[in-house]
């Protein structure tokens, strides 16, 4: 094997793990941020069923 072919080789594994980080890194920040929007939506139906009243012009 040539000093290109490893070179690929090296290349190809090397993109392989740095995809595999960054998936994991975004499918880590796509989930808090998802449960984040839980919390935040379910806060709002419990202060819709306690009858609380929102500033007028604001959109809830």
């Amino acid at each position: 094997m040539g000093l290109y072919e490893m070179y690929v080789l090296a290349a190809r594994a090397d993109t392989a793990l740095m995809r595999r980080r960054v998936t994991k890194i975004m499918n880590r920040r796509l989930k808090r941020q998802y449960l984040h929007n839980q919390r935040k939506n379910s806060n709002l139906e419990t202060e819709a069923k306690r009858g609380f009243r929102l500033r007028p012009g604001r959109i809830p």
